[in-house]
């Protein structure tokens, strides 16, 4: 898309209950539009999941082959493994510095 000269970009915090804020920037324009589809005391996130609607597990189904669906698998099962040892590791350090 090209851009005008005179073209204005306005900053939105969107927050995800229970996740990160993420920043987005977007067109004058792109705000003006959402903000004309947004319902009253609906915040930003609410109209941009519901104009996006969610994607259901099921139309994930046969996306991925069998045997790339085990890699995926293992390597998520082992990512969580890393992640509590660590995690373990870290709250043992904590409780030594405080004895």
């Amino acid at each position: 898309m090209e851009r005008g000269p005179a073209e204005t970009f306005i900053n939105m915090y969107i927050h995800v209950h229970g996740m990160a804020t993420k920043t987005i920037t977007i067109t004058e324009e792109a705000y003006m539009r959402l903000a004309h589809l947004k319902a009253a005391r609906e915040s930003f996130s609410d109209t941009i999941t519901r104009i996006a609607g969610s994607a259901r597990l099921a139309e994930l189904h046969g996306v991925l082959s069998k045997s790339a669906g085990e890699a995926l698998e293992s390597a998520i099962k082992k990512s969580r493994q890393d992640h509590r040892l660590a995690h373990s590791r870290r709250a043992k350090a904590i409780a030594e510095a405080f004895a």
